[in-house]
């Protein structure tokens, strides 16, 4: 474990850099490692359409 000395006057940096590394473990285990290929699966084909073909889509529904 990292000693971390928050008894200091950069208190509120301090915590604001701790909550931010958590932050970045979150994204870079969680969200780049197992939500975004879940969601690519999820998608199928429908990943792959381009923004005008969803423009299509999206105003035929409408």
């Amino acid at each position: 474990m990292i000693p971390l000395n928050i008894n200091t006057d950069f208190q509120l940096i301090e915590e604001l850099g701790i909550g931010l590394a958590f932050a970045i473990l979150i994204d870079a285990i969680l969200v780049r490692t197992i939500l975004v290929p879940v969601l690519v699966q999820l998608l199928g084909k429908a990943n792959w359409r381009s923004f005008r073909e969803w423009l299509r889509i999206l105003i035929t529904f409408r």
